[in-house]
């Protein structure tokens, strides 16, 4: 009997010490991560922080990797008199941008002008690992407990999530390399505008939208509502914003963005398919402008909206 307890009183001694071990292994790994990733000085990371916790522009654009690359942030800066951050991020849809700028407000800054770059995937399911919710509370995980309209995304998954996200490895999971290129490798940008170059090539034709056969997204639409409904009761000025794209007609998750914003009052400027600026050498890809196509862009932009804004 004695012998047993003995067994009993080792086998829990072994088990508590694998738990300190593992407890120690996350404060240690997840403590490095976190580190590197809250002094990043470039990239995403870099512009992520700086939204969240120390933005104090007048203009915000908002979007994914069509935003980051088509508005070069000097020039609306410079045509509108006003100070411009590009905020768009690769990959993310409407759950990111709702967070960015429902951050903002909930630390004190309301901003004059919100710059929505709209994408299809902001309104429609998507099977792959960018454009979801998981890919969002991935990103937005490091500030999980740091602002209530971040936690309310979580909220959404279930209770493991929570559970998941004591530990400091978990929040930082897949992380470390992006933020050692975040430290160490510098990236040239604008205020958040980051240039691509290159010219679409020749061989590659203008093509037909490829998500037409995919469905809406009702909590997508519903966290579009949900920037709209923040936007009126703070008074900022929204735009829904097609930029343009090398596609045909854009499929019926924009017509579903559309008409959130008629139906609430909000500016709509569609150049998704302006022939003016249907040029190859504006853009690199079918999806993104060049540096080139993204400066006649943006100032085509800054001048529709300083006459949107003198109408008012």
């Amino acid at each position: 009997m004695a012998l047993n307890k003995n067994k009993l009183g080792g086998a829990l001694l072994s088990i508590l010490a694998i738990l300190l071990l593992l407890v120690l292994m996350d404060i240690c790994v997840g403590g490095v991560s976190s580190w590197l990733y809250h002094r990043s000085k470039y990239g995403i990371f870099h512009r992520q922080l700086y939204v969240l916790n120390e933005s104090r522009d007048d203009i915000i654009i908002l979007g994914s990797s069509r935003a980051s690359h088509h508005y070069v942030s000097s020039i609306f800066a410079d045509s509108l008199n006003m100070s411009c951050y590009n905020a768009g991020s690769e990959g993310m849809c409407i759950y990111y941008h709702y967070a960015m700028l429902a951050a903002m407000i909930e630390r004190g800054h309301c901003p004059k002008i919100v710059v929505y770059d709209v994408m299809d995937l902001d309104a429609m399911e998507h099977p792959g690992p960018t454009f979801t919710l998981d890919a969002a509370l991935d990103r937005l995980a490091p500030h999980y407990g740091e602002f209530e309209c971040i936690d309310s995304l979580f909220d959404l998954k279930d209770w493991k999530e929570k559970l998941k996200l004591q530990s400091l490895t978990y929040r930082y999971n897949s992380k470390l390399v992006q933020s050692i290129k975040c430290n160490f490798l510098p990236l040239p940008e604008d205020n958040g505008y980051e240039k691509v170059v290159g010219k679409l090539p020749d061989n590659m034709e203008f093509t037909k939208e490829e998500y037409n056969d995919c469905e809406l997204d009702s909590l997508k639409l519903l966290y579009m509502q949900k920037m709209v409904d923040l936007a009126k009761v703070h008074q900022i000025k929204l735009f829904f914003i097609f930029s343009p794209c090398f596609k045909d007609n854009p499929s019926k998750a924009y017509d579903a963005a559309k008409e959130i914003a008629h139906h609430n009052q909000i500016e709509v400027i569609d150049f998704y398919n302006e022939p003016a600026l249907m040029k190859r050498e504006l853009f690199r890809d079918l999806m993104h402008l060049n540096d080139d196509g993204a400066r006649f862009w943006s100032s085509f932009l800054s001048m529709e909206l300083k006459k949107q804004l003198i109408l008012e």
